[in-house]
């Protein structure tokens, strides 16, 4: 009999090990088992080991398939394994509190390999909980779209009468779903060169034994992942600096555009799996580098569970110049703009305007001080007068002056500032979309003509040169004649 109560007793912390609670509810001739924690799961239940009176050990497994999923890890035969699971108990149910018997996965394996042999389940009905007759252990699966559970071992026990004992089981599941999003509202609209900031958030899965497949796969459109700047975090603990997870970062060579791609994955499987974590929310933050495309940046992640996953877009935006003649009416050719970008007072490489005219948006006027970088020059306005600026962030201040001014006309040199970019993201939504700037037209005068000095010009002088040559040849004609005489 106290052979008996001691394996009992392990089989009790076995099913500590798994997470869920127990309580004596009542005893008697019959016993229910009720699960709570599963609200909108299927729960299934099977019976593994029940009572054997007729064995010294006093208990049997309900099938060979099923004492198979614990012999390579607990013993030889069905006999073996129960003994030493009662070895294991050791100090009772202190050790599973101290965490003793949950850093042994032998058990947490057995259980994953059973719920691949069992092919009949009975199916858990709350409102009439399954009652029994006889004590044992019975597996719990639960099954719900969206999570993962880990599978709960309840134990009908005896009381010190030998009556029954119900038993009271918490279900343990994490919700498979990662959402992300960025982290600064000034990340909403990029340009090349730019740094957005990531956080993406997921509840640390719950898993039975080892060998355990989980990652987090990050994939980056026109971008490159920082590296260095990853953190994985559960609660204050970073698992990249404490060796509980591994970081792979392939980046693109040349980021430009939707075609080139970065990835980040993130694992949490194999050796990295600590279940002592289950349940908890995993934040991962990273820092990523926008690329040379027009088109904006997109980031997605999925995990082994959430397949579907969350992904963020942010937007780039673009501007048209347009050159005008005098009249206002007519486009004009092979005007040539720089683009510049307002930094902030003694950023290294920037231009400090004095006494600027700034055309347009608030701030217009003249003797304007303005810190600017410069972004691009562009090509010579065709013939429809048109250059297009494109891959702007639209929360950033950007001026267009004219550079060059087509033939016959004078250079503009005010500062044209650009506005009427406003952001038209759908309310929850995590693509994030601005509209383009407003159209720049700016408008040259032409060269005036050279002013008359009031001189009598050179036409005098022309003819007056023209009678002299006439009159040298009629004076050398006629003296040839009087030497012929």
């Amino acid at each position: 009999m106290k052979k008996i109560k001691k394996i009992l007793a392990a089989i009790m912390t076995l099913a500590m090990v798994l997470g869920m609670s127990m309580t004596t509810l009542a005893a008697g001739e019959s016993a229910t088992i009720t699960v709570d924690g599963a609200e909108g799961a299927t729960v299934q239940y099977v019976k593994i080991i029940t009572e054997d009176r007729e064995s010294p050990i006093g208990w049997k497994f309900v099938n060979d398939s099923y004492a198979s999923a614990f012999i390579p890890a607990f013993g030889t035969n069905a006999d073996a394994v129960l003994t030493e699971l009662t070895e294991l108990q050791g100090n009772g149910n202190g050790n599973a509190q101290n965490g003793v018997i949950n850093s042994n996965t032998d058990l947490g394996n057995a259980l994953k390999t059973l719920m691949t042999q069992i092919t009949s389940w009975e199916t858990y009905d709350a409102a009439q909980k399954p009652t029994t007759t006889e004590a044992g252990l019975y597996l719990i699966r639960a099954n719900q779209t969206g999570y993962t559970y880990s599978p709960m071992l309840a134990y009908i026990g005896f009381d010190e009468d030998g009556g029954l004992v119900d038993a009271t089981v918490t279900a343990k599941g994490a919700e498979n779903d990662v959402s992300k999003d960025i982290t600064a509202d000034g990340d909403k609209s990029v340009s090349a060169g730019d740094t957005v900031h990531y956080e993406v958030t997921v509840e640390y899965p719950y898993y039975s034994g080892t060998n355990v497949e989980y990652k987090i796969t990050d994939t980056l459109t026109n971008g490159t992942y920082n590296e260095g700047s990853v953190a994985v975090t559960v609660g204050s603990t970073n698992l990249v600096t404490a060796g509980k997870c591994d970081v792979d970062i392939t980046n693109a060579a040349d980021p430009v555009g939707a075609t080139s791609t970065s990835t980040l994955v993130i694992d949490l499987g194999g050796l990295y799996y600590d279940s002592s974590l289950a349940g908890q929310t995993v934040t991962i933050t990273y820092n990523v580098t926008v690329g040379n495309g027009t088109e904006g940046m997109s980031n997605e992640v999925t995990t082994t569970t959430d397949t579907t996953g969350s992904d963020v877009t942010v937007d780039m935006v673009s501007v048209d110049v347009i050159k005008y003649s005098e009249n206002k009416e007519d486009t004009l050719e092979g005007a040539i703009f720089t683009l510049y970008v307002e930094v902030p007072a003694d950023t290294e490489g920037a231009e400090h305007v004095t006494n600027a005219t700034v055309v347009g948006g608030n701030g217009a006027g003249t003797g304007k001080d303005l810190w600017l970088a410069e972004v691009a020059v562009s090509a010579a306005t065709g013939t429809d007068g048109k250059v297009t600026f494109e891959g702007l962030d639209a929360q950033k201040t950007y001026y267009v002056q004219e550079t060059q001014a087509p033939q016959g006309y004078k250079v503009d040199d005010s500062y044209y500032k650009l506005g009427g970019s406003t952001e038209t993201t759908s309310e929850g939504s995590t693509h994030y979309t601005f509209t383009n700037f407003t159209d720049v037209g700016v408008v040259d005068t032409n060269l005036s003509a050279l002013p008359s000095t009031g001189g009598i010009g050179t036409t005098i002088f022309t003819i007056g040169g023209c009678i002299i040559m006439i009159a040298a040849a009629g004076l050398f004609f006629a003296s040839r004649r009087k030497s012929s005489k």
